[in-house]
């Protein structure tokens, strides 16, 4: 109340001042210093309430104010983060951390968006890829989206960027993924290790996301600045504490190495096999004439995705082993950000650990059930095409008996039999255990 009260009688000196002073005027370097004097006067005054607009960080920007501008644009970035806005989030969170760079909030907030930005625009610049019938496929699931519940998000991965072209081809797809969006991920994890032992709390808007269709925004643009209102979301605090960050690492990590597996082997070309596939037809004889398809990549980060996603499984280990301390949690329960299906299925426990040891050697996995419902094992080393990858994936497209340890994944060479045994009905795969699907897509042809 003193700060209120000297601030009015300041401004009122100041004023009186400028009254006396105005048929001579004042020195040029005493204006100067009255209107510093005058401006730290209104910066104490407190904003107008729940406001925050473009005008309000620009002059505490010019006051050198950078750490508390930094702020008002992480809470502008997180009032943005609504479906109908949250493309204009990640510009303010970048300018927040170009004014504060300690700023855990914009560093996560950053770290997570900006992978995203990649891929703006990407429904349009896939437009040309495959032939003509998958094109017509593309524009209507395009239609239904931009019609749909989801049309805010479709809008922005519709709408291209200035300087992005179209892909011509398959090729171009993947090289955009090696060279932009694998790097961008990259960066992004390396941010959220260095926010460890960082203490960040977000005020995220959660209740607008309820319906990603709505047009609600607490923010709004006059063309030339933002103006947000602060008043309605000032309640939903979440604080992120290590458990948060380990599954927002591991789920841009597994994103990650999704990205580097499907840039692995190249694609040029895929869309002569189309027809068949439409037809369900055995395309492997289209595959084996496609001379560049399903060969091995010269930059290809294999090997580094077995490390990477045995740290994944391992970290996926550690936080399901603390279950017990999470689910049962009442602080931890209030969480809706990142916490959605840990305590769902006991079984994920041991099917992480099973496939971390079976990327770091051979293992005796449980694929399945016999006839007398007795469990089904097969010896794998799921770590070995990461290690030793193929330099062309069409031998099993001439042959599918080329390579019977199917680059060394089933080193006693019974993957054929065990497949076979499987489409017969004789042998189960167990539906329960996760990593049966993938055994299932490795083992079938």
């Amino acid at each position: 109340m003193k700060r209120f009260e000297m601030s009015i009688v300041l401004t009122v000196g100041l004023a009186a001042l400028g009254l006396g002073c105005s048929r001579h005027g004042l020195p040029e370097t005493k204006k100067k210093e009255l209107e510093s004097l005058k401006n730290e006067i209104v910066s104490d005054l407190p904003p107008p309430s729940g406001q925050i607009t473009g005008d309000l960080i620009d002059q505490r920007i010019k006051l050198g104010k950078k750490r508390e501008a930094a702020a008002l644009l992480t809470r502008m970035g997180e009032l943005l983060l609504v479906p109908k806005t949250f493309g204009y989030a990640l510009p303010k969170f970048e300018q927040a951390l170009t004014l504060d760079p300690t700023s855990g909030r914009a560093q996560f907030y950053v770290a997570v968006l900006k992978p995203l930005a990649s891929y703006q625009g990407i429904l349009s610049r896939s437009m040309k890829l495959g032939d003509a019938e998958h094109q017509k496929k593309m524009r209507e699931r395009m239609r239904r989206l931009t019609e749909g519940s989801h049309k805010n998000y479709a809008e922005y991965w519709q709408y291209r960027p200035k300087g992005t072209a179209l892909f011509a081809n398959f090729k171009e797809a993947q090289d955009f993924i090696e060279i932009d969006a694998i790097p961008a991920l990259k960066k992004s994890t390396d941010a959220l290790d260095a926010l460890k032992n960082t203490a960040v709390e977000l005020n995220i808007p959660l209740d607008a996301w309820k319906n990603s269709a709505s047009n609600f925004s607490p923010c709004e643009s006059d063309g030339k600045q933002w103006k947000c209102s602060d008043a309605m979301f000032r309640n939903l605090r979440i604080q992120l504490d290590s458990v948060d960050r380990t599954l927002a690492h591991s789920a841009l990590s597994t994103l990650l190495n999704a990205h580097r597996m499907s840039v692995a082997y190249s694609l040029e070309q895929v869309e002569q096999t189309f027809p068949e596939l439409r037809a369900k037809k055995n395309i492997g004889p289209s595959i084996a004439k496609v001379e560049p398809l399903l060969k091995l990549r010269p930059h290809h980060e294999l090997a580094t995705i077995r490390s990477e996603l045995s740290t994944v499984l391992k970290q996926a280990y550690d936080t399901v082993a603390l279950q017990d301390a999470i689910c049962n949690n009442s602080d931890r329960k209030r969480s809706e950000v990142f916490l959605a299906s840990l305590c769902e299925k006991d079984g994920a426990l041991d099917n992480a650990l099973a496939i971390v040891r079976s990327l770091e050697g051979v293992q005796d996995l449980q694929y399945g059930l016999d006839e007398e419902g007795k469990p089904l094992l097969v010896e794998a080393d799921l770590g070995q095409p990461f290690l030793k990858p193929l330099p062309d994936l069409k031998i099993f497209a001439r042959d599918e008996h080329a390579d019977p340890t199917y680059g060394g994944v089933f080193p006693n060479m019974d993957a054929s039999e065990k497949n076979r045994l499987i489409r017969e009905g004789k042998h189960q795969l167990e539906p329960d255990l996760k990593w049966s699907i993938l055994l299932r897509r490795t083992m079938s042809q």
